[in-house]
């Protein structure tokens, strides 16, 4: 906690190892922004949270941004293998997330990088994928649990 939130630090649980990626998937993963941010505040016991909601949630999401811009957020695996046995099996799939992020996000997934560090012979991967994403909620975690790019057509 930086900032004008330093002043606070000392009446709440946070500290750089309490934040860890298990709190973020139980308590904030596939929340709406402003639900997300105050499940965390709450969690880390933050002081008058309710006012700070707006301000954790913009700094979240730019710090979000910047993770997925850097490629240092990443899809689940088990994710990952189950696109390429339903595209293996020559069903057609389609991406859908309530997320603002989750075109940004499908567009750094390079299924052809992760087939080939799984050891895949899979000739088709391709490394280019669309996205199209929908203001439709879909279920907790959907970007993170269930990111499935499909491919670019020619």
């Amino acid at each position: 906690m930086e900032s004008d939130w330093a002043d606070i630090r000392d009446r709440t649980t946070w500290s750089p190892e309490a934040f860890t990626s298990h709190v973020y998937q139980e308590h904030v993963s596939g929340k709406p922004r402003a639900s997300g941010a105050r499940a965390a505040l709450g969690y880390l016991k933050v002081p008058g949270a309710d006012k700070r909601v707006a301000e954790y949630a913009q700094r979240k999401q730019e710090m979000v941004v910047r993770l997925i811009e850097a490629g240092e957020f990443t899809a689940y695996p088990d994710a990952l293998r189950f696109v390429i046995a339903t595209k293996d099996a020559g069903m057609l799939i389609a991406d859908a997330s309530s997320s603002k992020n989750a075109a940004l996000f499908l567009r750094k997934i390079r299924l052809d990088t992760f087939a080939q560090e799984q050891g895949s012979r899979r000739r088709r991967c391709g490394p280019a994928f669309r996205c199209w994403t929908t203001s439709t909620p879909t279920s907790r975690g959907a970007i993170s649990r269930t990111a499935s790019p499909t491919p670019r057509s020619s």
